[in-house]
């Protein structure tokens, strides 16, 4: 799930003050390989992880649901999509320990 066009949904960023979707989240959340060139030899290197912590996904993930709820009027497919998204165990679970497996999990990926 990518952000909205700037171009197409200007609006979307007026009303939302802090964008954000699923596939910034997990850009952030999972290592990359990148090639570069340094005096003529291809170099790979392992883009860093930038959540430190369980907490940091979560408030990001929670932002995700909460700006489509936000935008998108009550009752629609977008606004009921992420309404059940966010109550669902899968991203908040009950436990900080479920929370915290999860995240490793996805880290590892």
């Amino acid at each position: 799930m990518e952000l909205p066009s700037k171009k197409d949904w200007p609006t979307y960023y007026q009303e939302i003050k802090r964008p954000q979707c699923l596939e910034n989240i997990f850009v952030r959340t999972v290592s990359v390989a990148v090639q570069s060139e340094c005096n003529g030899h291809l170099q790979k290197h392992i883009k860093r992880k930038e959540y430190h912590t369980p907490g940091e996904f979560a408030t990001d993930v929670e932002l995700v649901f909460s700006n489509a709820m936000t935008f998108n009027q009550e009752k629609t497919p977008i606004w009921e999509d992420a309404r059940a998204l966010r109550v669902c165990d899968l991203w908040f679970p009950t436990s900080k320990h479920h929370l915290e497996t999860f995240y490793r999990i996805l880290s590892a990926c």
